[in-house]
This record gives C-alpha cells, sequence and structure tokens, in this order.
C-alpha cells in the first residue's frame, strides 16, 4: 500500500462490479500509471466482496477507501466505469467528496468504458438476430437441465465421432460469448439439429432447425 506514497504523477482507476454465478457480489479496481521509465503499468488495488448494494454511494465509498489506503486522494486523473447508473451516480459523488482532489474539479474523471459501448452496439444488432439464435440457445438448454436430454446428447455425439462438450451460452455482458457460441453449434451442427428435430414439442416451435447449411 506504500507504493504510491513517494509517486510524484497522477493515475487513473478502472472500476467493476459484478455478482459471480453463486449470488456473491464482488468490486474490483486496477490503479494505471506511467513510472518513472515511462512504461504503462497497472495493478490490482481491490478486489473484494462488496456486501452492500451497488448504488452510487457504496461504489463512491469502495473508490475513496481504496484511494485512502493507497495514498491516491490527490493523484487522480480518471476513472473509467461502464454506463451502469449506478456508476454515474457514484461519480458524482465522488466529485463532491472534499476528500479526493480532482483535476479541473472532476471534468476530466468519469470516461466511459468504450468497451461496455461497443458490446452495447454489439448486443443491439444480435437483438435483430434473436429468432435464428434463440432455438440454438434453446436446445443448449435442454442439454444441459435434462437428464434425458444429456443422455442423448452424449449418444449423438458418439454416433457422429464426436467428443462429449458441454456448450456454453452466451451472455450480454460478454460479445464474444456469441462468437464461440455460435463457433460450437456449427461444430455441433449434426448433434444439436438431430436433438432439436426430436424436441420440437418441448421447444414449441415446428419448425427444423439446421446449423450451419
Amino acid at each position: 500500500m506504500e507504493m504510491f506514497r513517494t509517486y510524484d504523477g497522477r493515475v487513473s482507476l478502472t472500476s467493476d462490479t459484478w455478482t459471480s454465478t453463486y449470488g456473491e457480489p464482488f468490486v474490483c479496481v486496477t490503479a494505471h500509471w506511467i513510472d518513472d521509465d515511462w512504461l504503462l503499468q497497472q495493478r490490482i488495488i481491490c478486489f473484494e466482496a462488496m456486501e452492500e448494494a451497488h448504488n452510487g454511494f457504496n461504489i463512491k465509498l469502495c473508490i475513496v477507501s481504496c484511494c485512502k489506503n493507497f495514498h491516491l486522494v490527490d493523484k487522480i486523473f480518471s476513472i473509467s466505469l461502464d454506463n451502469a447508473t449506478a456508476n454515474t451516480s457514484a461519480m458524482q459523488f465522488l466529485k463532491e467528496d472534499p476528500s479526493i482532489k480532482l483535476v479541473l474539479d472532476g471534468s476530466l474523471m468519469h470516461v466511459r468504458c468504450c468497451a461496455h459501448i461497443l458490446n452495447l452496439c454489439v448486443q443491439d444488432e444480435l437483438d435483430e438476430l434473436r429468432a435464428l439464435l434463440e432455438p440454438i440457445r434453446n436446445v443448449i438448454r435442454w442439454t444441459r437441465a435434462a437428464r434425458s436430454a444429456k443422455r442423448i446428447f452424449k449418444q449423438k455425439c458418439e454416433e457422429y465421432g464426436l467428443r462429449k462438450k458441454v456448450i456454453a451460452l452466451d451472455t450480454p455482458t460478454r460479445w464474444n460469448s456469441t462468437y464461440k457460441l455460435l463457433h460450437d453449434a456449427i461444430a455441433y451442427r449434426d448433434v444439436l439439429t438431430d436433438m432439436y428435430n426430436e424436441s420440437r414439442r418441448w421447444m414449441d416451435n415446428s419448425l427444423p432447425m439446421i446449423i450451419g447449411h
């Protein structure tokens, strides 16, 4: 925690909060700075459970606590976060906190995450493909949730000479997860197509699905 005590420069932060697949909330803060040899450095300075609600005030408290622990209260240049409303609120609370000394009264502090903006654009376009993607997602959900489907999936993989594999569903927070989903679906298209056609009543869809043809 002493690494920034004598640092004579500005540090930018990136931060994110999320809930794990087990329902556990976490917060992470990473510091980015240029060292005396003009090399870009970065270190995770906070990674901990966040038991409080993920609202703007609590996010602000976490960032302030981290800055105080690492002697950064007068060294912050900017903070990059995604576009969640709570993050925008947190930045406003931070600007009003007298313990944090900001450049130009914080007018340069809040940097919206460009990767998150890009993901919003990608998700908007993927929404146009929902009719094509949902049948694939549905059959994969079935193969993961139902014991009988798992057994059929294993049998179909053996029939087509493929290794049994758990195909991960995509998630809206990671645009490349849809690419990975389709990549695996194409590799297992014969298996998934057979399973889908056998389970049309479960899917409530009368049209057969053909992947990659």
